[in-house]
């Protein structure tokens, strides 16, 4: 499941809830009802986000296939990161990246930085 399909399902179940409960418009409910169309919505929202989170889950080898470089170097950009931000996880000796955190893992282009010359770096 993506992003824009668990945001749909949060808005259809929200949508469906409304109309269960105010099926003419605008009218009162009780908190008790209210209370219990709320943790329809929260129970459906944490389960597609445990779905969402566990399917966007990469290992550091798809990680780095998917960017290009060597799943050596993406296991230390991954390490590196999740010392200095918490991204990312590791379960024994294997590295797990979230998509979504891939693009900040993302190589920039190759050599010096434009405008600076090796001799300014000394």
């Amino acid at each position: 499941m993506d992003e824009n399909s668990a945001r749909s399902l949060y808005e259809q179940k929200i949508q469906v809830m409304i109309d269960s409960l105010l099926p003419y418009g605008a009218g009162s409910i009780t908190d008790h009802r209210l209370r219990l169309a709320l943790n329809q919505i929260a129970k459906t929202a944490f389960s597609a986000g445990k779905s969402y989170a566990l399917l966007n889950l990469l290992t550091a080898e798809q990680a780095a296939e998917e960017i290009g470089i060597s799943p050596r170097r993406m296991r230390a950009l991954i390490k590196t990161r999740h010392d200095r931000f918490g991204a990312g996880m590791q379960f024994g000796k294997s590295w797990l990246i979230h998509r979504d955190e891939l693009d900040a893992l993302r190589p920039g282009p190759q050599g010096w930085p434009k405008g600076k010359s090796r001799s300014d770096a000394r």
